[in-house]
């Protein structure tokens, strides 16, 4: 599981910030002030922004997914199963009850369940 807790930010942070993030994760997990996940960044998400000839110098809301894949805590097998079918993200987001995030599953470490 990759160092997680280094991958979130909050929807009101500056996109620069994400940038820096993806710099070394590839996925930035975005929480707004109740530590609930909102949203996600990629830098396929910054890239689209700059393709509608918007500037960066906005917050992350404005480039965030607002309808990340997230896999509810506790883990089954039938969600691994479903995850190595799709096989879709990067990364995973592992949330609790209340949407808190409490860890963080790798497309590896679904394919390797």
């Amino acid at each position: 599981m990759l160092n997680w807790k280094k991958t979130i930010l909050k929807d009101d942070d500056p996109i620069s910030k994400a940038l820096k993030t993806l710099n070394s994760f590839s996925c930035v997990l975005v929480t707004n002030y109740n530590n609930e996940l909102v949203g996600t960044v990629t830098d396929r998400d910054i890239r689209k922004r700059l393709l509608q000839s918007k500037s960066i110098d906005g917050i992350i809301s404005e480039v965030m997914n607002i309808k990340p894949t997230s896999i509810i805590s506790p883990i089954t097998d039938k969600n691994i199963q479903e995850l190595k079918k799709k096989n879709l993200f990067k990364v995973y987001p592992l949330v609790d009850e209340k949407n808190h995030i409490v860890g963080v599953y790798t497309n590896d470490d679904i394919q390797n369940f």
